[in-house]
């Protein structure tokens, strides 16, 4: 099989619960740094803010390169 690098971009709204804007920013791009990030920040209890809905609203592939094998 052949290797590729594919440059991708993807937006999301995020619907959060925190306790004010400042966190509700930081948690946000901290805990959705992968699909699996937001089932494991659901058992994170040192934080108090919650996301209730991920909604992706962009997702393309823009440029995609293969690699070759050393």
């Amino acid at each position: 099989m052949k290797k590729f690098k594919v440059l991708l971009s993807r937006n999301y709204i995020v619907t959060i619960e925190a306790e004010n804007e400042e966190n509700a920013k930081i948690y946000s791009k901290y805990f959705i740094s992968g699909v699996y990030a937001f089932l494991l920040m659901k058992k994170r209890k040192n934080h108090k803010f919650r996301i209730n809905e991920i909604e992706m609203t962009i997702n393309d592939a823009f440029e995609v390169k293969e690699i070759e094998y050393e």
